[in-house]
């Protein structure tokens, strides 16, 4: 299962994901940018509301910000269990990103998305 809680709005997502957007539950997606600024990150009830939406019991939830890291971090305070994957490719300095998350203890930390499947044993 897999869906979105991003910063961004449902259309600005939709034009640069395409058709890979119709992969995701949306019914279980959250497109901040959409919604009440008290909703907006790191606050975890979307990711909690996604989380239970969905029914799991474990999530991964992939972000390149130390918002997204504590959004995970509250969701799992929560007793929504979720692990958070940093990716640092994107930042203007990935090392110093990748020191910020190692320094907060995130359990993992890819360069890019893209190395996502591999590293969870999906190719």
């Amino acid at each position: 299962k897999i869906a979105i809680v991003t910063g961004r709005g449902k259309e600005s997502t939709s034009y640069s994901l395409k058709t890979l957007l119709d992969k995701f539950d949306l019914k279980n997606s959250t497109f901040l940018e959409d919604e009440s600024r008290e909703l907006a990150k790191p606050n975890p009830q979307p990711l909690i509301d996604s989380i239970k939406g969905m029914n799991c019991i474990s999530t991964l939830f992939v972000g390149d910000s130390m918002e997204d890291f504590i959004m995970a971090k509250k969701a799992t305070d929560s007793g929504s269990n979720t692990i958070f994957c940093g990716i640092i490719g994107t930042s203007k300095n990935p090392q110093k990103k990748l020191e910020l998350f190692e320094k907060n203890e995130a359990v993992l930390v890819l360069d890019s998305i893209h190395l996502l499947p591999k590293v969870l044993n999906l190719e």
